[in-house]
Formats: C-alpha cells, sequence, structure tokens
C-alpha cells in the first residue's frame, strides 16, 4: 500500500477508519462540525486506488463547489498523484454538464448548447411573460423562474407540474414557453443540467448501462444540501453497484430556501436498505465548551440524530454574552472587545463577527471605520455598496446636486417607467441630462419623462421643508421602491427590504446624534465612509459574514451578533416549527465555527425602519447551559426562560378579528374545514389560498398554503393561528 495513504490512515481516528474500510454496499457518514469529513473523504479515495485496487475511472466524487472539488483533488493527488487525475472529482452540475456536451444528441440538444446564468434566465422570462401578454406584477419574472426552477428540482415537466398558485394552467403555460425559448436559443438553465441529465439516463437503459459499468464507487459531499433532483441522479447511477458513500450532518442542513431538503439525509437508511452508518464525533476544531454550547442548542430539534461532540482540546473559556441597550452600543463593544483582543496579540483576520441578515452590517462597519480598523465583508457587498442601498442614495444625491448625470442615469428607470437607454441618450444630446429632461418635459408635458421629473422637482421642494429622514422615507414612498424589489428580486426581497430598512433608521440614529443633519452632510459621511476600502489588501482585516456564508469557515474568535426573538431566530419562522429548526441548525452551524472564544450580544432595543422596537433575547441563548456561559451584565440571562411546552388547543381555532379589519371572517368549525381552495390570512404572510392539507390530529395537521406575497408555506395547524375568509371580493380572490 502507498506509504502516504498508510500514514496517514494511520492518523486517522477509530471512526475515520470504519468509514474509510467500509468499502461495499451503502454507508452514511454523519460528519459532525469539525470532524475531519475532508481528510476522511479524501483517504478513501486513495484508499480504494492503492488497497482496493479501485480503477480511478471507475470513482465518482461530488461536491457543491468548484473551491471544494479542487481542494479535495490536491488532498487526493498528494496521496496518490499518479491516479488524481483519472479520477472524476467534481461538482453536480460540471458533471452533468459533461455528460450532456458529449451525449446531448439523446434528448434533442446540439452538443455546443450555451448555459445560461441567472441574469439570462431571468432576461428570457421577461420576454416569455412579455409575448403571452401576461401582467408582470401578477406574473413576475423573479416569481416565475422560482416556481420553475421548483419544478426542475422536483424532475417536474410543464404538464406534471402543479404549482401552488391560482393561476397554476397559466404558470404551467409560462415554463412550456419558456422551455421552448430556451430550446429555440439552444441553450439550458442551471436546473436543466440536472434535469436533462436524469430525463435523458431515464430515457436511454443502454447509456445509463454504459456509465453504470464505468461508475461503480461513488462519493457525495455535504449530503445535507441536496435537492430532490440530485438525490434521483445518484441513486440512478449508483443503484447497479449500490457503492455509495455519502457525508453530512442534518444539523448543518441550513440552505432549504435554495431547494435543499433535510429529508434526504434523514431517509438515508430507507432509501438505501442495508446501508451502514459511522458517527464521526469527534472534534478538532473548537474548545469542548464551545461544543457543549452548540450540542445544547440543536438538542432542542425534534428531528435532529442524539449526538454529542468531543474533543481532545481544552475545555476552554466559557461563551461569553452581553446584552446592549441598542444595536449601536453592541456595535461598540463589540469593536471595543475586537481593539481588547487584538492588544492581547489575537490577530484581526483571526476574528470574524457573524450576524443573520446582511443588513445588520451597518451599525458594525460605521463603527469600524469611525475606529479605523480594517475590515472585509465576505460574500457579499459591503452597506454602501448594495444595489437597493446604492439606488436609494442616488435619488438624495441628484437632489443635492441635479449635475450629477452618473447617479441620474442610475434612477431614471428604477423602477421601471419604461424610459431606455436610446431616450436616455437622446435627452443628453444637446446638453445635460438634467437640462434634457427639463426641456422635454416642458414640451410634453403628459410623458413619461414629464411624470419623473416632476416628481424629482417635488422631492427637491421636500427637501427644503423637512429633515434627511423624513426626505428618504418619502422617496421610499413615492416611487414604491418597495414593491419594485418585491417584483425585480422575490427571492432575495426580504434581505434587500431589510437593507432599505437600515439606511432609513442609519439615517434617524445620524439625526438623533446631530439634530442639524443636513442632506449634503449625510452624503458626505457616505462618502467618506468607503475610504476604508482602498486600503492595502495585506492588512489583516476582522471578517464580517452572514452565518449562511460562515458555513465551511473556521476562525479563532467568533462573534454573533443580534442574538435577539425576531432577529435570530427570525421572526419570518415564529410560527413555523420547520423554518424554527433551520434557524436553530443555523445558530449551531455559527458557533462551530469558532475554535477558542465564542462572544454572543444582543441588543434590547434595535431601530426599525426609524422606529425603536424591544428584542427579547433569543431563546438560543438561553438553551446553553448557565454552567458554561459568563453574562456581562448585571441582570441574569435566565431570569426568564424560554417555554418549549406547546401552545393548547381545543377541538376548535378560534378566528378572531376586527370588522373594520377583514369582512367576512368566522369561527373555524373544525380543523377539516381547511381544505383546497379556502382562503386565508395569517398575519406574517397575509393573504393565501390553501392548496393541500394532511394529518389525523390536530398535533400533526399541516395545512399547506399559496400566499400570494412570498408563495408557497406548509404550516402546522396548532402554530399557524390562521384566520378563515370565506367571503373576498372578486378582485381579492383574482390578486390572491
Amino acid at each position: 500500500m502507498n506509504a502516504q495513504v498508510n500514514s496517514f490512515l494511520h492518523n486517522l481516528n477509530q471512526r475515520q477508519c470504519e468509514a474509510v474500510e467500509h468499502v461495499d454496499g451503502p454507508l452514511l457518514v454523519i460528519a459532525g462540525a469539525g470532524s475531519g469529513k475532508t481528510r476522511m473523504l479524501t483517504t478513501r479515495i486513495a484508499y480504494l486506488v492503492e488497497k482496493r485496487a479501485i480503477e480511478p475511472e471507475a470513482i465518482l466524487a461530488v461536491t457543491f463547489t468548484n473551491k471544494a472539488a479542487g481542494e479535495m483533488r490536491e488532498r487526493v493527488r498528494s496521496l496518490v498523484p499518479h491516479a488524481a487525475d483519472r479520477i472524476t472529482l467534481t461538482t453536480f452540475h460540471s458533471f452533468c454538464s459533461s455528460l450532456l456536451r458529449r451525449w446531448s444528441k439523446y434528448i434533442g440538444f446540439p452538443d455546443g448548447f450555451t448555459i445560461f446564468d441567472d441574469e439570462d434566465s431571468e432576461r428570457l422570462m421577461k420576454a416569455v411573460i412579455n409575448e403571452m401578454g401576461l401582467d408582470s406584477k401578477k406574473f413576475s419574472p423573479g416569481l416565475m423562474q422560482n416556481l420553475v426552477s421548483q419544478a426542475k428540482n422536483d424532475l417536474l415537466t410543464p404538464d406534471e407540474f402543479q404549482p401552488p398558485h391560482p393561476a397554476k394552467e397559466k404558470i404551467r403555460q409560462v415554463y412550456a414557453k419558456y422551455q421552448e425559448k430556451l430550446v429555440e436559443n439552444a441553450a439550458m438553465d442551471f436546473d436543466d443540467l440536472i434535469f436533462n441529465t436524469y430525463k435523458m439516463l431515464v430515457q436511454d437503459a443502454d447509456l445509463l448501462q454504459k456509465l453504470q459499468s464505468r461508475y461503480r464507487y461513488f462519493l457525495v459531499d455535504e449530503y445535507q444540501d441536496t435537492n430532490f433532483a440530485q438525490y434521483k441522479l445518484v441513486a440512478l447511477l449508483s443503484s447497479a453497484s449500490r457503492n455509495i458513500c455519502v457525508v453530512g450532518d442534518e444539523d448543518q442542513a441550513i440552505y432549504s430556501w435554495r431547494g435543499a431538503t433535510i429529508r434526504n439525509i434523514m431517509e438515508f437508511e430507507s432509501d438505501f436498505k442495508g446501508a451502514h452508518i459511522v458517527c464521526l464525533d469527534q472534534n478538532y476544531r473548537s474548545t469542548q465548551i464551545i461544543l457543549d454550547g452548540a450540542g445544547a442548542v440543536i438538542a432542542n430539534n425534534s428531528g435532529s440524530r442524539k449526538k454529542r461532540l468531543w474533543t481532545e482540546n481544552s475545555a476552554g473559556d466559557p461563551i461569553v454574552f452581553f446584552q446592549t441597550f441598542d444595536d449601536r452600543e453592541e456595535a461598540n463593544r463589540i469593536v471595543d472587545e475586537i481593539i481588547s483582543l487584538n492588544e492581547r496579540n489575537i490577530s484581526r483576520s483571526e476574528i470574524a463577527v457573524l450576524f443573520r441578515m446582511n443588513s445588520q452590517s451597518r451599525s458594525l462597519e460605521q463603527v469600524l471605520t469611525q475606529k479605523k480598523i480594517p475590515y472585509e465583508f465576505t460574500g457579499g457587498f459591503k452597506f454602501y455598496q448594495r444595489k437597493e442601498v446604492k439606488d436609494i442614495l442616488a435619488y438624495l444625491r441628484i437632489i443635492a446636486n441635479n449635475k450629477d448625470s452618473v447617479s441620474l442615469k442610475r434612477i431614471i428607470n428604477t423602477p421601471r417607467r419604461g424610459i431606455g437607454e436610446v431616450t436616455v441618450g437622446r435627452l443628453q444630446e444637446n446638453g445635460s441630462l438634467w437640462q434634457g429632461l427639463e426641456i422635454f418635459s416642458r414640451e410634453n408635458p403628459s410623458s413619461k419623462i414629464a411624470d419623473f421629473y416632476e416628481m424629482l422637482k417635488s422631492f427637491d421642494d421636500l427637501a427644503g421643508t423637512v429633515d434627511v429622514f423624513n426626505l428618504t422615507k418619502a422617496i421610499v414612498e413615492r416611487t414604491d421602491y418597495l414593491c419594485y424589489l418585491n417584483e425585480s428580486e422575490p427571492d432575495t426581497f426580504e434581505e434587500r427590504k431589510g437593507n432599505v430598512d437600515s439606511l432609513l433608521s442609519d439615517i434617524k440614529s445620524q439625526q438623533e446624534d446631530n439634530p442639524g443633519l443636513t442632506l449634503k452632510e449625510f452624503l458626505e459621511r457616505v462618502a467618506l465612509h468607503s475610504e476604508m476600502d482602498e486600503m492595502d489588501e495585506k492588512t489583516e482585516k476582522v471578517h464580517l459574514l452572514t452565518l449562511h456564508n460562515a458555513k465551511g469557515l473556521e476562525f479563532p474568535v467568533v462573534f454573533m451578533s443580534g442574538m435577539e426573538e425576531g432577529v435570530f431566530p427570525h421572526i419570518s419562522s415564529r410560527d413555523l416549527p420547520e423554518e424554527l429548526e433551520e434557524e436553530r441548525r443555523l445558530a449551531y452551524v455559527g458557533m462551530t465555527r469558532a475554535m477558542k472564544r465564542l462572544y454572543l450580544s444582543a441588543a434590547k432595543r434595535r431601530m426599525v425602519f426609524g422606529n425603536w422596537t424591544p428584542h427579547a433575547v433569543s431563546r438560543f441563548v438561553r438553551e446553553i447551559p448557565p454552567q458554561i456561559i459568563k453574562s456581562r451584565e448585571p441582570s441574569p440571562v435566565y431570569s426568564t426562560p424560554v417555554s418549549h411546552s406547546k401552545p393548547s388547543f381545543g377541538s376548535k381555532l378560534i378566528i378572531s378579528d376586527s370588522p373594520e379589519n377583514r369582512k367576512g371572517v368566522s369561527e373555524l368549525g373544525t380543523m377539516l374545514n381547511l381544505k383546497p381552495g379556502i382562503s386565508v390570512f395569517h398575519q406574517v404572510f397575509g393573504d393565501g389560498k390553501v392548496t393541500a392539507t394532511e394529518g389525523e390530529s390536530l398535533s400533526d395537521f399541516r395545512v399547506t398554503i399559496f400566499f400570494r406575497n412570498v408563495g408557497k408555506k406548509t404550516l402546522l395547524l396548532q402554530y399557524a393561528n390562521l384566520r378563515v375568509i370565506n367571503t373576498l371580493t372578486k378582485q381579492e380572490v383574482n390578486e390572491c
């Protein structure tokens, strides 16, 4: 056996060795956070080649990102350099693309087909909606794209798709037309790569057998992040040999919003009969106290396999929690602690600040800038570089300086008002763009351009009578900017809306500190804020990133900010047990990023849309055993523990509402009255229509609803607090 493989195998722990050496038959490796899964996977590949004499060409290993695939390949190359390039070690999409390039004739595509990215796909969807003469507000490209993606991930054709939407027949037509347009363009979108590969193999038994003869050993990394189509594809390919090894952790399943389903890993044993299971529970990253804290939190999830991560590392320092008066003080406390750590020889690059939503970074970025501490925003744009923030700032800049043609070009068709680039070019043929607007509006007073110009003039007049906050709020409301975001970016609407909200809160906060703040002073502060962006890349920087972007990373010191009910867990998960459990998994992921020190922080109040809103400490903080968490506050964290008991319900769900707020509301007789077609109201998601129900008792009765604002949701009835609407107007029914 190769000496390097033998040496590396010798350095594995007992359970890692068990996972490496179990070669034949299905294998599920539950890999806890920081348990060395990549080392195990790469050693297993080398073991197959060197010890079991498996031809490298017979091995297929798939993961989710090119970066992860590249890192795995380099590790394999260090173990078996002669075989590394003969092993198929790739991503799902790259693997499917290569198959389709070679055998695309089986599904009627030329081998030179184009792969459309998200932007290309959305443009094509817009063209379809326009060609079909549909209202882009009711059938927004983003929503249609999301529904089509959902169908493809579920391996459903347009005829098979049953979208949870009142206009499902029209949506099926949109899906079919979109596919026709893709074929006309000799193109596939990303979802097509897996969908078409699966379809191709199901339709052609000889081709499937050819691939099954070649690939006899399968490895799937991050199995908890697979969707239904990916599961079906690997199950189909491995069905002949049954030599499939999947590695993952249900406690780190945090991407359901991208189509991933935790059911794949939870039901592996029933899907692959006779599966062997190995649990990697030795952690090589964190201290035992951090692991115990994270373990105590995730133990509250009902669907989690019970396991206790352990480590040979030291017990470590207690987890630190502090609660501040508001979010500005929270940011200052975090930055002061970073400065203190830096003075104790902990470099900035070893420190990460994690948060639930991008919009939470604003206070942190401001304080870091004020105290001249360099930082980098990992996995996204810094606050003032985000599109929606720059859009609103562009309106303010044009009010402050109407010669700013760059800002004017940005907003002239944002939100969309039918003013294209050709028109913009003509407007500035004989002078500045502002002058062109003025002249055209005077000559064409009933035009869209005149309406836009008059709106800007009204903002200019308003700027002389109100403060910056109320001016900005008026811009957001008058332009229907949030409606524009919802229509153009439905998948990221909540995050983008949060950034607009955070901008308004930022202005309100600055006005509280400086009541005489002028528009020009505010814009100057924003401009100067970007000064730190030009800092030398070699400078050590603090890492700012969302909890989702932190997955797969590790840092000696981690701060988790905004540990408050309604922030984390997010308010949208309040009535949805499945989403609350995913929020808890996200907390587990965040906590296990920390190697040596973990800080949790919360604010008693946080500014929301310019108003201070009180917040209770997150249940995730309260779920940590008191003996391993140290509070830096005079009042104990555990003075009012969170109750995990279920609410009490009788045989009837009582529905109430004020008659002036909603008409036609009646008492719900029994849960069986919630049948498909019934219209309901939810205090978070708004109006919707029931599309399906399941369950025999109140404790497990689930109702699937299509909400017109957020799409499909499946809710447990006992938590949902639904209001039944028996009489809607015809217009309301159509809108719903």
